[in-house]
């Protein structure tokens, strides 16, 4: 439960930063948060996971595992070690390829815990656009870091 509250609030999300002043809306704000800060823990759970997590398909919709096919794509290195070695069936995929286009390095020794928000925000933009190709998935994450606010 703490860790759901500092996701929301200093460390993720910023709540208390809404100016929001109504208490519906901001209950309305607070669901739409957990909705993204679910399929954060799930990644962070599943990352650390010998049995990489579970299935992709608990946790992502077909669209979104397709923009995530493309992304790895882009965002996988050229060394061994910045390739996505895991199963593109469990939930580790994606949380290897959300963490790369929120800006991590790739490398498994290093931690990922703001990437996760950044690279969520970025792969839903994606799929909202409604992308009518391959093409135009990675064109549309084209973004640099700073474009991105979590």
């Amino acid at each position: 439960m703490e860790q759901v509250f500092r996701l929301l609030k200093n460390e993720g999300f910023k709540l208390e930063k809404c100016e929001l002043e109504e208490g519906d809306a901001i209950r309305k704000l607070c669901v739409m948060m957990l909705t993204s800060l679910l399929k954060v823990l799930q990644m962070n759970i599943a990352f650390n996971d010998k049995e990489e997590g579970q299935p992709i398909a608990e946790v992502f919709d077909e669209e979104e595992v397709e923009c995530l096919k493309v992304l790895n794509k882009k965002y996988e290195g050229k060394t061994k070690k910045q390739k996505n070695n895991c199963n593109p069936k469990r939930t580790k995929w994606a949380a290897w390829v959300i963490g790369r286009l929120g800006g991590w390095k790739g490398y498994e020794s290093s931690r990922l815990r703001r990437e996760y928000f950044r690279g969520i925000q970025i792969c839903k933009r994606n799929v909202k656009s409604k992308y009518k190709s391959s093409a135009r998935c990675v064109h549309t994450v084209g973004l640099r870091r700073d474009d991105v606010h979590y």
